[in-house]
């Protein structure tokens, strides 16, 4: 059965990367990648470049790789990326531990190698960094916190949980909202677990937006977000505060790393906002649930049963 991350798990895998990255020193012994803590898996550094071994592996050959990456799959596999490259190092260690702790079934070299071989495309300009539906949800995410800031100003952006593994993506004292969104004239939202909407004793608003791909008239999903984040930074989001939410979208959401692989385009239409009372169906349905049905996919939410309102006076 798949482990489901938490928020805090998820940000102590990166703060561990990072720690032994930035501890590694030229001229010592590989040690054990972090938090793998395999004996078969190591990292040591030179003078200009990281250096990772898989022991007694050789299932990554004939993988075309970037010009500055090198890849050799013999007895051993050894992957040697310049020090420059950092980021992208660290970014990958840390997809492929999340992966492998994800699936415990799995052997840790199965995780690496899938994502050795997703990120090699990617940095050859090859395929987009987010999926179709990622690129949905982090729009729906986005333009949600816009709203939310106009309102509540820093407490938006405190209340986002930019991992998506909390059960909803903004959570805050006395108020939370999960973030949807649909294509223009779809009728339902997809709620991927009863934890979602269930009410927690406080206010509980949930936000539609409509998104449609459009490859003539739409944007790409970087150029979005900069409209965005330029339009709450008019609204009064200071200068460090800008640069604290980039970094904070950057960890899970690479957009501005990676914007050169985004090819689909977006069209954006309405954003509305919905209360989740108490006793509405959707909190009612989730709240009786028997902890022994499992949902795995979810359930389809359709929005007849519910009427928008404006989040200012929702958030009273």
């Amino acid at each position: 059965m798949k482990h489901e991350l938490t928020k805090e798990e998820s940000a102590k895998i990166g703060k561990t990367i990072n720690a032994q990255i930035a501890n590694l020193k030229s001229g010592k012994s590989p040690v054990a990648v972090r938090p793998f803590n395999q004996t078969d898996f190591t990292i040591e550094t030179t003078s200009d470049s990281y250096v990772l071994t898989m022991k007694n592996f050789n299932q990554l050959n004939n993988i075309e790789t970037p010009n500055w990456l090198k890849i050799e799959s013999a007895t051993d596999t050894k992957i040697t990326a310049p020090h420059s490259k950092t980021t992208d190092v660290v970014y990958m260690l840390r997809k492929s531990y999340e992966d492998y702790v994800a699936d415990p079934s799995q052997p840790y070299t199965d995780s690496l190698t899938s994502q050795v071989k997703f990120f090699t495309k990617l940095w050859r300009g090859e395929g987009e960094c987010l999926s179709t539906e990622q690129q949905r949800g982090f729009l729906g995410e986005m333009y949600a916190m816009a709203a939310l800031y106009r309102v509540k100003k820093i407490k938006a952006i405190e209340a986002w949980d930019e991992t998506s593994r909390a059960s909803v993506d903004f959570d805050h004292d006395g108020w939370s909202l999960e973030a949807k969104s649909k294509s223009s004239g779809g009728a339902s939202i997809h709620v991927s677990s009863k934890q979602q909407l269930m009410h927690k004793g406080k206010k509980l608003i949930l936000s539609v937006l409509d998104v449609n791909k459009d490859m003539k008239k739409g944007k790409l999903l970087p150029d979005i977000a900069k409209v965005v984040l330029d339009e709450m930074a008019s609204a009064g989001l200071a200068a460090d505060e800008l640069e604290d939410l980039k970094e904070k979208i950057e960890k899970n959401y690479p957009i501005f790393r990676y914007s050169t692989s985004f090819t689909s385009k977006w069209k954006i239409g309405d954003l509305e906002f919905f209360m989740i009372d108490e006793d509405s169906k959707p909190a009612l349905f989730s709240k009786h649930m028997d902890p022994c049905i499992n949902v795995p996919d979810g359930y389809e939410l359709i929005l007849s049963g519910l009427s928008p309102g404006e989040l200012v006076d929702l958030l009273k």
